[in-house]
């Protein structure tokens, strides 16, 4: 019983003596595999940007529903939805979208 207890004493001050230390935040995204993330596709190598939203977070989209509009300087393009499932995020920025950056994620059914 001795050699227990000072095996527990030992974590017990060991407690006691160590000193706080300053950790970094870091993110670590994690996808579950039912959640696709919809990204900007490449149409004729134009910047877009998100212009309507037909849909907000917790509605539930049909493939082919139409879930934004897309607009660059003066052309407009509907953007479908080319999965079934529920919105879950809108992640777009503000301003233009680039080519494979995000705009939102449905999680499928």
């Amino acid at each position: 019983m001795g050699k227990l207890t000072n095996f527990f004493d030992a974590i017990f001050k060991s407690k006691l003596t160590n000193k706080e230390v300053n950790n970094t935040i870091t993110k670590i995204d994690y996808i579950p595999s039912n959640i696709e993330i919809i990204k900007m596709p490449n149409i004729n190598n134009k910047q877009f940007k998100v212009s309507k939203w037909f849909c907000k977070v917790g509605n539930t989209v049909k493939k082919g529903d139409i879930i934004c509009e897309l607009d660059s300087k003066g052309n407009t393009i509907e953007f479908e939805s080319f999965i079934s499932g529920k919105l879950v995020e809108i992640t777009t920025k503000k301003g233009f979208l680039n080519y494979k950056e995000e705009i939102c994620k449905i999680e499928r059914f």
